[in-house]
């Protein structure tokens, strides 16, 4: 403010040269307010226009993608999920046979194993699910262990019968619902053949269970025994992709189940693979999946549902996460990831989505190990109903 004082003393000295005494006070002072006003309103414009540029840097900053590695890497695992507070990443390490907890730093800071004889133990784990109220675990090929948010485990259910009197399932892909959950996958009533497609599962004793709609068998099936994410839960409702000839996704509402049409066109083939001889050809399944142009998966993002999309062409394989809206029926965004990896895992937090790379299937049963990004939710969001398309998708990470 020295000038300020300077303009002051300036108009008394004139004044006084001037005779202007009675009225000097007064005709400064008027002086003085006004170099002041002036004064403080180009320092206010100074200060707005500091804090509005420090505003998009931090803005620009939060909405940076960055990339980690998983530090140690796990072997062998599928469907990551976030907890609740959203700053560690969790998976389960298949041929470990424990619960994995990854800071954002990706180090590995906690490992939860529990191969004990009590009947909340789990030995082999092989995904993990979030839910409201805690995580659900699938351990082996049919049973189910409920935890806490504290990954603490509560209950626990095995949906595999002794046939030929009891209820027996296998479920392939499955989504956590109230009191139980939806799955598609193999299904057997008491005396009754083997049923294939989408059945639900409800807590209790003696379980419920409930046939909803048969769905194609035999090689059909193997998409969704090598992906593991065809199944999700969206509030209420859970959604199963569906490949052609009825390419969509069923949307199972309480008892209500229908099928929503409108996915991005193309994808829609079922992946022609090899035929299966059980682990010895792991490798060569893989190999042919990341070679084909599919559908990979679902994911949830807040409410949205959005479509994991592998795009092979001319030999370049790149990754596109279609947003689809399931009252419209439409797809309404398609977002280009930032990756060309072989195989692709998709956790969404409520601060970070984790794009998590999984390259070639090895010979001694394990994926390569790739990156993970992490992309904030509010780069996600910033692209609601973005518009985009196939050949001219919009981009998740700036470039």
């Amino acid at each position: 403010m020295w000038h300020v004082s300077q303009r002051y003393m300036e108009c008394v000295r004139n004044d006084v040269l001037r005779k202007r005494g009675g009225l000097l006070k007064l005709h400064c002072l008027r002086e003085l307010m006004v170099a002041v006003r002036l004064e403080i309103g180009t320092r206010m414009r100074t200060i707005a226009s500091f804090a509005a540029v420090l505003s998009i840097a931090v803005s620009a900053y939060a909405n940076q993608c960055r990339t980690i590695k998983f530090n140690p890497a796990p072997r062998i695992f599928n469907r990551p999920a976030w907890n609740a507070s959203g700053d560690h990443l969790l998976l389960v390490d298949v041929v470990a046979g424990e619960i994995e907890s990854y800071s954002l730093s990706g180090d590995r800071e906690r490992s939860i194993i529990r191969p004990g004889q009590d009947l909340l133990d789990f030995s082999r784990p092989n995904a993990i699910v979030s839910t409201p109220s805690g995580y659900v675990i699938m351990d082996g090929g049919s049973r189910f262990v409920l935890l806490n948010q504290a990954l603490a485990p509560t209950r626990a259910f095995s949906i595999g019968g002794d046939p030929p009197l009891a209820w027996d399932a296998a479920p392939f892909n499955w989504a956590p619902t109230e009191g139980g959950l939806v799955a598609y996958g193999d299904l057997r009533a008491p005396n009754a053949p083997w049923k294939t497609g989408l059945f639900r599962v409800s807590w209790g004793d003696p379980l419920k269970f409930e046939f909803l709609k048969e769905m194609p068998g035999g090689a059909a099936r193997e998409p969704y025994l090598l992906e593991s994410d065809y199944m999700v839960r969206a509030g209420q409702r859970a959604y199963l992709l569906a490949f052609e000839p009825s390419y969509g996704v069923f949307e199972v509402d309480g008892r209500r189940l229908r099928l929503l049409q409108g996915l991005p066109p193309g994808f829609g083939r079922l992946p022609p693979l090899p035929e299966s001889h059980g682990r010895s050809s792991m490798a060569i399944l893989y190999a042919a999946l990341a070679r084909t142009k599919s559908v990979s998966g679902l994911l949830v993002a807040g409410d949205r549902l959005y479509v994991l999309l592998r795009d092979v062409a001319g030999g370049r394989r790149r990754w596109l996460l279609a947003e689809y809206d399931p009252l419209q029926q439409k797809t309404v965004a398609i977002l280009n990831l930032p990756t060309s990896s072989e195989h692709v895992e998709v956790a969404a937090g409520n601060k970070w989505l984790a794009i998590v790379e999984k390259g070639k299937f090895l010979a001694d049963e394990r994926f390569a190990p790739g990156n993970v990004i992490l992309v904030p939710v509010t780069a996600l969001n910033a692209l609601h109903a973005a518009g985009g398309s196939v050949e001219s998708p919009k981009e998740l990470c700036a470039r």
